[in-house]
């Protein structure tokens, strides 16, 4: 079976090809390394923020991969932090929200 990364680099080949782009042009293009287009291409790990380069640089929508790939995790995170901030006194459910904001403005710039 094939793994996520595998498909996300089918993916960027294929786009890759669609539009002519050589790894190169695809690299400098996206502002990334060309050993960067080729590890995402063979399906191995690369830094979150390179990986959006890519594909932005290809016009491929990352968020409708999670949101297909992580529907039942992304639900249950929201459930618990939701049942969290209920039962806290105010003074604690403004200092959990806030902190749960700052951990998304600190990961989604990463992303």
């Amino acid at each position: 079976m094939e793994s996520h990364m595998q498909k996300k680099g089918h993916e960027v080949r294929l786009a890759r090809k669609q539009r002519g782009w050589s790894a190169a042009t695809l690299a400098q293009e996206a502002g990334v390394a060309p050993n960067t287009v080729s590890a995402i291409e063979n399906g191995k790990p690369v830094r979150d923020g390179n990986m959006r380069k890519v594909l932005d640089a290809l016009g491929i929508v990352p968020e409708q991969e999670a949101r297909e790939e992580y529907p039942e995790a992304i639900e249950l995170v929201r459930v618990m932090v939701g049942e969290a901030l209920l039962v806290l006194p105010e003074k604690d459910r403004r200092e959990l929200a806030d902190a749960i904001t700052r951990v998304v403005i600190r990961y989604g710039s990463e992303a």
